[in-house]
């Protein structure tokens, strides 16, 4: 067999007879064929960014897509020329733009970034041309030198410097600092960076490294205070006095890409650790600062106007030629039939639930959600069923997982991932503008749940108006990313309980009337604070339908039993633990409850007045009346006491009456009314 055919594998059937000496019958096999090369894939726009920098043995990190920001805060231990690496994250997103960062060792990269055209110039003045080596342009006069390193340019170290008229145009990123790769969008022009100059790279001459060295605004030779400031990754040093607006501008541009409080907070200090000249011993509070004002503005909208300072930053022009685009008239809306979560009780949109605290929200939250998740009717009542199960996400960072795996437990919410929360045990509170958030919504388009409101203002304030419509607007933006519906736990004012007060939009959502503007549907509830006797008597909600924009009628409603008081047991029983539910008091039930409440309170104290036996059992007096008046009971103006006792004169002559004055003192409650007990 000649070396040119190529090898054959053997069965072991063959090997066999190979080791037996017999005939060779391989010698008739035809040679498999060589497999056929697959076609080639089209590279996706990061890995067009990405690959031909690894290529040349330059670590990359990916940027958030269209910014200089890099996506992952941790970047300097992620730099990569791994291609498996480099098609992790093109999983993310296929938009990322790339940067190329350098290392300091022997075999690393390090990179030259000019501003200006005229340190060129101030270069060449010197009788010296920059040797040829790989060049990438971001605009005209502003080029990116590419460079391998040398003992000389490691102990250079990162510099800064500017050009003739004194302005920061030129850096030297030599250890963990970055330059944008080409093919990136510029995040001002939108247009991409391109390689000026195709040539490898080479090593940078001593006697540039001698004159960055010697020209640096912040080096020993021109610092009085001998202090080297790190380039940034983002741009040359911060002077005093311009810290708080560019790291509020830095800030804005964070939050513009979609980050939280946490990483705009740590990508902050980052900066300023790199980039501010003196920025002093309080920098980290200073960062948390600036964090907290940009997170006060929706994700996209965070005003790049400086803090302080009249000046205004520029921003890239929108193209406006194609406004038509943003718009839909009638024909071009979708059409049909409102979308119903659960049918007569929540359609897509937003909803608030307000109560006071410990008026049961998460409860009816969590019955709200098994029916969501599970298509079950909510609270077990067939009209309000859900026809189509959907997830459920449920944010509440008040809580631990313990508890709260308690109560879902309980109502039995499916243990899969059709019900996902997060709570303070994952750590904390998540910004409703988080990437991940946004991510999970656009997969999934599920439910939100909020609980509750206050934990998502992005100040401290819950009655600013301008910090709640800031929530407002992130809720918006969560419906836009692809949630159904977003429904909002809120607490209520608490006079609604102390004084009684009918529940009404107004007083059950505390806080600015934007919640009841923006909101589809709005629900009160209102724990019967004197059934429930702090825990010793039966714990029932009502739960009222205080908006309902689309006129949907349904659920107008409901009183809802979470415990009850078995004969025989001290403690109320729980419905919930029972049956993983709570159970809907009957209209009935609860007027014949009522009647035999008032009717052992007249009967163990017949003095009580009808202001009493309201602060008894936080009915209104006309109620009061009327019961006691079906059931016979009657007083009679006079006495010590300004009434009679609480009697029945069962067709006799009132005792109680003036004698010579026939009912001229009485209490007209009118004739008895006959009530027939429910079955």
């Amino acid at each position: 067999m000649s070396s040119s055919t190529p090898a054959l594998t053997l069965t072991p059937t063959e090997q066999s007879i190979v080791d037996l000496n017999l005939p060779d019958i391989t010698a008739t096999r035809e040679p498999m064929p060589e497999p056929l090369p697959e076609p080639p894939r089209e590279l996706s726009p990061f890995e067009q960014r990405a690959i031909p920098m690894i290529e040349r043995n330059i670590p990359v990190i990916p940027l958030l897509p269209r910014t200089k920001i890099a996506f992952q805060t941790n970047w300097t231990e992620l730099a990569s020329t791994d291609l498996k690496q480099i098609m992790e994250w093109d999983q993310i997103d296929h938009d990322l733009n790339a940067a190329c960062v350098a290392k300091a060792v022997i075999g690393g990269k390090w990179f030259f970034e000019v501003d200006n055209p005229e340190v060129l110039g101030m270069i060449e003045e010197t009788g010296k041309k920059l040797p040829v080596t790989f060049t990438v342009s971001s605009s005209p006069g502003k080029a990116h030198f590419y460079f391998d390193q040398t003992d000389a340019s490691i102990e250079m170290g990162n510099l800064g410097g500017k050009d003739k008229d004194g302005k920061e145009s030129w850096s030297a990123r030599v250890d963990n600092r970055y330059v944008v790769a080409a093919g990136s969008i510029h995040p001002t022009t939108g247009k991409p960076y391109t390689i000026a100059n195709h040539a490898p790279l080479v090593p940078a001459p001593l006697w540039l490294v001698d004159w960055l060295k010697d020209n640096a605004f912040n080096s020993s030779k021109n610092s009085p205070e001998g202090a080297r400031v790190n380039a940034s990754p983002d741009g040359p040093a911060i002077p005093r006095g311009s810290h708080d607006n560019e790291l509020f501008r830095s800030a804005c541009l964070l939050r513009n890409a979609g980050m939280g409080y946490e990483q705009i907070r740590d990508n902050l200090i980052m900066i300023c650790e790199q980039r501010c000249v003196d920025h002093g011993s309080d920098y980290v509070d200073m960062c948390e600062k600036k964090a907290v004002q940009a997170c006060k503005y929706p994700v996209g909208q965070a005003s790049l106007v400086p803090v302080m300072g009249t000046a205004k930053v520029e921003t890239a022009k929108r193209d406006v030629s194609n406004w038509r685009s943003e718009f839909r008239n009638l024909t071009q809306m979708e059409q049909g039939p409102i979308t119903m979560v659960i049918e007569g009780v929540l359609q897509e949109g937003t909803c608030f639930l307000g109560a006071t605290a410990g008026h049961g929200k998460t409860l009816v939250a969590l019955a709200i959600a098994k029916a969501i998740t599970l298509g079950e009717p909510l609270f077990g009542i067939p009209e309000y069923i859900t026809k189509v199960p959907r997830n459920v996400i449920y944010l509440i960072p008040e809580s631990g997982d313990k508890a709260f795996r308690t109560r879902g437990e309980a109502f039995r919410l499916p243990p899969d991932d059709r019900f996902i929360a997060r709570t303070i045990s994952s750590g904390a509170s998540l910004a409703l503008s988080d990437p991940c958030l946004m991510e999970a919504v656009r997969q999934q388009h599920p439910v939100i749940i909020l609980d509750t409101a206050s934990r998502f203002i992005h100040g401290n304030d819950e009655n600013s108006a301008a910090e709640n419509r800031l929530l407002v607007n992130d809720i918006l933006a969560l419906r836009a990313a692809g949630a159904v519906l977003v429904i909002i736990l809120h607490h209520a004012k608490k006079s609604t309980t102390e004084n009684r007060e009918t529940m009404t939009l107004e007083n059950m959502l505390r806080g600015t009337s934007d919640f009841g503007a923006m909101c589809d549907t709005a629900y009160g509830i209102r724990l019967d604070v004197h059934l429930y006797n702090r825990g010793a008597g039966p714990m029932e909600l009502e739960l009222v339908n205080l908006k309902d924009r689309e006129r949907l009628g349904g659920l107008t409603s409901i009183r809802l039993a979470a415990t009850y008081k078995k004969p025989g047991v001290l403690f109320p029983v729980s419905y919930i633990d029972q049956t993983g539910n709570f159970h809907p008091v009957d209209f009935r039930e609860t007027k014949d409850r009522t009647r035999e409440t008032l009717n052992q309170l007249v009967e163990s104290d017949p003095m009580m007045s009808v202001e009493d036996l309201c602060e008894a059992t936080s009915l209104k007096p006309f109620r009061v009346q009327q019961t006691l008046k079906g059931l016979g009971w009657h007083v009679a103006k006079g006495g010590s006491d300004g009434h009679s006792p609480w009697h029945k004169d069962e067709g006799k002559p009132c005792p109680y009456e003036t004698k010579g004055k026939a009912k001229r003192g009485a209490v007209d409650l009118g004739p008895p009314v006959e009530f027939k007990r429910a079955a």
